[in-house]
């Protein structure tokens, strides 16, 4: 049975969560049920599907009749506009006898109360009655009226039955003796009933056809986005109870491939922190143990063998002390370390001399030099003033320089480099020693690198050395790395930005 993992902020079993199988929480709806995706877009599909159907409707059967005799006016403007423009032209006549043939109008051109030219289209038998049971007179008063050039007009024949028309009128100009030339032209307005009847019929079908058809895209999209999703989460479940080998697929689209490919990095991230951890765990046990195993022993054969003979009472003791220096390391080494993760131990910037700081700790381990034949060369070029916290910098000069040595072979020779750059200082400290395999280059920084390598230590320390001098790295902000061969050597290098 899989461990149940709440993610959720809400430590109660709200009734506005609700748990799968893996414990996850997940929101509900106002019915009590799961907001899952197939949901939200059929939802999405239904109020966009009635939308657009509303809109057809409102507009093919409410609006029709007003947006029919819009059109209509439009296109009788129009018409008028091309004839006016014509006037005094020759192409005149012919321009009012084409836009007769192409458009169901009738067009009638009247001066001192007389038709001068007359066309119409041959369906238009009723338009001609129409002009001729219409008094003009009326659309000339109006034209007079309003002071307007043009106007339009809607009518009903009063002789032909329930017949409507749309009437234009205007001043076309003025003849030789002032009087004015009218130009009028009638366009039939369609009864529109049985078209909406139609368009209602097949509004219908379309409404129907279009539901059906919303389901089924509503389902098959909703599966598709769905898919990578499930396949996320399913392998989240599992990453959560601890299986760090389990794969992200989000193949579909860009953002799931993303999100997998962060996922799968998250998990290849923890899966190396929880080793770390691990290899934590056992080697602090191992560095406790053994330590707290010769305390005990040598306080043993203090109490039984040595407690009445003064030199080896002495020699014994000394061993206890040393051991509990070695447990004094480690514990300050991972108190100091905690408290730099933490960003609880702050630096405090200063201008410092790296030259006076490498000849210091240099000197402080002169006795290697004496006892174990050591031979240390420092190189400077140029100035070496950085901003920097001094004690910190030290204690890396002595974490690396101790590596140096611990890790050194039978060419004994620590190379300390100092260079001035463009806006900063380099540092490089050498060794000939065993050297780091390519793989593990970027371990080397973490706690208890030595655990998981075949490297041996010729010195005794607490194996979080360089973790610390990492962490002074990134509270300074300074770039830093690791440059290795096998049994060719190693250099540690950092850069400090230097005093300008």
């Amino acid at each position: 049975m899989k461990p149940k993992t709440d993610f959720s902020y809400n430590a109660k079993s709200s009734d506005s969560k609700k748990r799968d199988t893996y414990g996850w929480r997940y929101p509900l709806n106002h019915n009590g049920k799961r907001a899952t995706i197939g949901n939200r877009i059929f939802l999405y599909f239904a109020v966009f599907t009635i939308g657009i159907m509303l809109a057809l409707w409102l507009l093919q059967i409410l609006f029709f009749q007003t947006f029919y005799q819009i059109m209509k006016v439009s296109e009788l403007k129009n018409t008028a506009s091309t004839i006016e423009e014509s006037y005094g032209k020759e192409s005149f006549y012919a321009t009012i006898s084409t836009l007769t043939y192409r458009s169901d109008i009738f067009v009638q051109v009247e001066s001192h109360g007389f038709v001068i030219c007359e066309a119409g289209s041959n369906p238009g038998e009723k338009l001609d009655s129409f002009a001729i049971s219409y008094n003009r007179e009326i659309l000339k008063q109006k034209l007079k009226s309003s002071g307007s050039h043009s106007i339009t007009d809607r009518q009903r024949s009063l002789s032909s039955g329930n017949y409507a028309s749309m009437i234009y009128a205007s001043v076309l100009g003025q003849g030789i003796t002032g009087e004015n030339i009218y130009l009028f032209i009638y366009a039939p307005l369609t009864a529109v009933g049985s078209t909406i009847d139609i368009l209602a019929q097949m509004l219908i079908i379309i409404t129907i056809l279009s539901i059906i058809f919303g389901l089924i895209m509503s389902i098959i999209i909703s599966k598709r986005l769905a898919k990578p999703i499930i396949n996320i989460t399913a392998s989240a479940a599992e990453l959560a109870c601890g299986n760090y080998s389990t794969t992200f697929d989000g193949t579909g689209y860009a953002e799931t491939e993303e999100l997998a490919a962060t996922l799968n990095y998250a998990a290849d991230e923890l899966s190396k922190t929880d080793k770390l951890q691990k290899d934590l765990i056992a080697n602090v046990s191992h560095d406790l143990k053994t330590p707290l195993t010769m305390v005990k022993s040598y306080a043993e054969m203090v109490r039984d063998l040595s407690g009445d003979n003064p030199e080896k009472r002495q020699k014994h003791l000394q061993v206890i002390i040393n051991e509990a220096d070695r447990l004094n390391e480690l514990v300050n080494d991972l108190t100091k370390l905690s408290k730099m993760q933490a960003n609880v131990d702050n630096i405090s910037l200063e201008t410092i001399d790296l030259r006076t700081i490498a000849k210091e700790s240099i000197d402080s381990f002169y006795i290697h030099s004496e006892q174990d034949g050591f031979k240390f060369e420092l190189n400077i070029e140029g100035s070496t003033e950085v901003s920097a916290d001094g004690a910190k910098i030290r204690q890396v000069f002595a974490n690396l320089i101790g590596n140096a040595i611990r890790y050194s072979s039978d060419d004994k020779r620590i190379i300390v480099n100092l260079t001035e750059q463009n806006d900063y200082v380099r540092c490089e400290i050498t060794d000939f020693g065993q050297g780091i395999d390519a793989k593990d280059l970027t371990a080397v920084w973490d706690r208890y690198y030595r655990s998981s390598s075949n490297h041996s230590r010729n010195s005794s320390g607490s194996g979080l050395g360089l973790a610390i001098v990492k962490q002074i790295f990134i509270l300074h902000g300074a770039k830093y790395g690791v440059i290795s061969k096998l049994n060719e050597g190693s250099t540690f290098w950092f850069e400090l930005k230097k005093v300008l």
